[in-house]
C-alpha cells in the first residue's frame, strides 16, 4: 500500500528509449490504448461484462463488482463559476460506489491533482439538494487510471499502484471510500510463460492486442473470446471506422512530435551527457536541456517526456530561470 509522496526532490534521469506502442492500419485488432479503442471496448452498455471482468481484476479481490451501471461521462457545476469535467468512463456499482475510469496515454501539468479533483467532484455530488437532512455519509469513490507512460510516483516494479488515505505514522488505514489504482502499462514486461493472474492477462491484452493475429491458446476464456471478437477492425462500420482512423492518426502525430524533440536535441549534442549516463554533471545537464527547449516553444509535457522527467520538476526548472 502507498501514502501519498512528497515529490520537491529532483529527479535525476537519462535517456531511455521510447516505448512507443500505437496499432497500423493492417492490424486485425484495434488498438485498445487508443481513445476510440478504449471506449469501444470498455464503454458499451452491452458488453459492460468487460468492463466488470478488468475491474475485479484490477481490485483483485479486496472488492468483487457484480453489476455496473454506466452514468454520464460529463459533470456540469451546480453554477456559472463551477467547472464541467468530462470523464473517459463513469460507472455506478450496485451497493452505489462510483468508478471514474481514465485512459492517459501522456504525462500532463498536475496529473495528480486532476485525480484529485475528479474524486473530489463525484463525492461532492452526492450531497443532497439544500435543505434536505443528511449525515454526511458517502458511497465509495474509486479512481482507475490506466497509464500509457512512466509515472515517477512508483520507482519499483510493481505495475499496480494502489493509493489510499493512510496514517503515516502508523501505515493503517485512515480511510476506505476513496482510492486510486493506477496501472503502469510501461513496467509490464512479463512474457506468456510468466502471466499467472487474471490481472497479468489483461495487460497482455491491453499491451498487445493491435499486433495479435488470433487469440493465444493462454487467454482461452470466455471475457478474452469476446474481446477478440469485439474489437476485429474488419468488423467496424464506416463511421466508427473513420473514428478510429482519427484516433491513430493522433496519436501516431504526438508520437512523431516526441521522436522529432529527441533527434533535435541529440543533433544539437545539449544531451550527450544524458545520453552517455555520466554522473557527473547530469543534473546540470538536464536543466541545460530542459531551459533549452523550452525556449524554443516546446510544450511542457513534451520536455518533460524527452528528458524523462516529471511535469512537476519541468516546472520547477522553468520557474528557477
Amino acid at each position: 500500500m502507498y501514502h501519498f509522496m512528497n515529490e520537491d526532490s529532483f529527479i535525476e534521469s537519462t535517456f531511455a528509449e521510447p516505448k512507443v506502442s500505437y496499432a497500423s492500419y493492417q492490424s486485425k485488432y484495434i488498438d485498445p490504448l487508443t481513445d476510440f479503442g478504449f471506449k469501444f471496448i470498455f464503454g458499451s452498455e452491452p458488453n459492460k461484462d468487460i468492463l466488470i471482468d478488468f475491474l475485479n481484476a484490477i481490485f483483485q479481490g479486496s472488492k468483487v463488482i457484480v453489476d455496473l451501471t454506466y452514468n454520464n461521462t460529463e459533470s456540469t457545476g451546480e453554477n456559472q463559476l463551477s467547472r464541467d469535467v468530462f470523464f473517459d468512463l463513469l460507472c455506478t456499482g450496485q451497493d452505489g460506489e462510483q468508478f471514474i475510469i481514465e485512459m492517459q496515454r501522456k504525462m500532463q501539468s498536475h496529473f495528480m491533482d486532476r485525480c484529485m479533483y475528479y474524486a473530489s467532484r463525484i463525492i461532492s455530488e452526492q450531497a443532497p439538494d439544500s435543505g434536505e437532512d443528511w449525515n454526511y455519509t458517502i458511497k465509495g469513490v474509486y479512481l482507475i487510471a490506466i497509464l500509457d507512460f512512466d509515472f515517477k510516483l512508483n520507482p519499483g516494479k510493481d505495475y499496480l499502484v494502489p493509493i489510499k488515505l493512510i496514517n503515516t505514522n502508523t501505515q493503517t488505514l485512515f480511510y476506505d471510500k476513496i482510492a486510486f489504482l493506477f496501472l503502469e502499462l510501461r513496467k509490464f514486461d512479463k512474457e506468456e510463460k510468466d502471466l499467472v493472474s487474471d490481472l497479468d492477462k489483461w495487460c497482455y491484452v491491453l499491451k498487445h492486442l493491435h499486433r495479435l493475429e488470433k487469440m493465444p491458446v493462454f487467454l482461452n476464456k470466455r471475457i478474452f473470446q469476446k474481446i477478440f471478437n469485439l474489437a476485429e477492425v474488419g468488423k467496424l462500420n464506416k463511421k466508427e471506422r473513420m473514428s478510429y482512423d482519427r484516433a491513430l492518426k493522433a496519436r501516431r502525430d504526438y508520437n512523431n512530435t516526441i521522436n522529432y524533440a529527441k533527434e533535435e536535441a541529440m543533433r544539437e549534442g545539449k544531451a550527450e551527457g544524458l545520453a552517455e549516463g555520466k554522473a557527473e554533471g547530469k543534473a546540470e545537464t538536464i536543466r541545460a536541456n530542459v531551459i533549452n527547449m523550452y525556449q524554443k516553444e516546446l510544450t511542457i509535457e513534451t520536455i518533460a517526456e524527452i528528458v524523462n522527467l516529471s511535469v512537476d520538476d519541468v516546472h520547477k526548472i522553468i520557474e528557477a530561470i
